[in-house]
């Protein structure tokens, strides 16, 4: 850069015959600049390293200048290239939401506060009603319910030791069930909620669902609480083949196995949906059927209190409670800390299936 401002050689220019004893190494650095930005350009660079008495200054001191006015077009450049490039999120819009990574694994020989431990629910001396409403379920919807709860009961009476609705009534135990997890949110909150007040509970799982968050279903597992099945993809299991209902099964227990070291012997058909054929299948396949005593019906409640009404207006030794951990319901958690201390309230204890 040092020869920009020493232009101390001189000659003629070919045609014009004129000095060109200032400008010479300045065309050369600009030939392709006509002659007056040429002569501005050059007198800029000029007056960059020339005092006021028109000496020259050392370099650096008007270099600086120079470079400075040198850059601002390039700088302009790069803002405005930078500008008409769209540009990426730093982050994601919607943050997918994180999976509890608080939750300590008990030990498989350590067992809940408040639990029997070990205590298979044997077949009842007293098949329960099915208790449970909303707001949200009127006309035919409460009436094809009402049918079926009904029908289910005769069900239990029929295949007792195959189907439960409710558990012994002697065992003074109390079984909270979880539906249609692992949900990526409500799930490992409602882990947290069970670990803080050290309860024992049921998780009954779709196989789709367990593909999706394998971590999940090993932080159930490794808490110590119970698996069941849940159907592969929630489809009715009186809607199925024979065939088919023993594939998903079998599927959906295979991948139970793969991510957590066990099998399991419960199934919980999705809606409740069962009939002789079912009921039969399953019961080949190694599996007692849960259904439930209390539906909390959180899945159709608008005000979490009305799922807490559902447990306090019923609950009876031996009940078999239905909520749900999947996404889609999140008065469940909001909601759990009060049930959990309401039952404890009445002298209860938990269980698992």
């Amino acid at each position: 850069m040092g020869k920009l401002f020493a232009w101390s050689e001189s000659h003629r220019h070919p045609k014009t015959k004129r000095s060109c004893t200032k400008h010479s190494k300045f065309f050369t650095i600009f030939p392709k600049v006509n002659r007056r930005t040429r002569r501005s350009l050059y007198l800029m660079f000029r007056n960059s390293h020339k005092n006021h008495a028109g000496k020259t200054i050392p370099l650096t001191v008007g270099l600086p200048k120079a470079l400075l006015l040198f850059s601002l077009p390039l700088c302009v450049f790069l803002i405005l290239s930078a500008c008409a490039q769209p540009q990426e999120p730093t982050e994601p819009l919607t943050p997918p939401p994180a999976i509890s990574a608080d939750i300590d694994i008990i030990p498989q020989t350590e067992t809940h506060d408040h639990t029997a431990s070990g205590a298979e629910p044997t077949p009842p001396d007293e098949i329960y009603e099915i208790a449970g409403t909303s707001p949200g379920v009127t006309g035919q919807a409460w009436q094809n319910m009402t049918d079926w709860r009904r029908q289910s009961v005769q069900y239990a009476a029929q295949h007792r030791g195959r189907l439960y609705i409710n558990a012994n009534t002697s065992t003074g135990l109390i079984y909270l069930t979880f539906d249609d997890g692992p949900g990526s949110q409500n799930t490992p909150q409602i882990i947290n909620i069970l670990k803080e007040y050290n309860i024992a509970a049921t998780f009954f799982c779709t196989g789709k669902s367990m593909e999706a968050h394998p971590e999940i279903i090993k932080q159930i597992a490794g808490n110590g609480f119970a698996i069941g099945l849940h159907g592969w993809d929630h489809k009715r299991f009186t809607a199925m083949s024979e065939t088919e209902l023993i594939h998903q099964i079998e599927q959906s227990n295979e991948l139970l196995h793969s991510l957590t070291g066990r099998f399991t012997t419960i199934t919980r058909p999705p809606y409740g949906d069962i009939n002789e054929t079912v009921i039969e299948t399953l019961a080949a396949q190694n599996q007692k059927v849960f259904l439930w005593s209390i539906d909390t019906m959180d899945w159709a409640q608008k005000d979490p209190q009305d799922v807490l009404r559902n447990i306090q207006d019923n609950l009876r030794p031996g009940d078999i409670i239905l909520m749900h951990c999947g996404d889609g319901q999140p008065l469940t958690a909001r909601i759990l800390p009060d049930i959990i201390q309401y039952i404890r309230d009445q002298g209860y204890l938990f269980g698992q299936l």
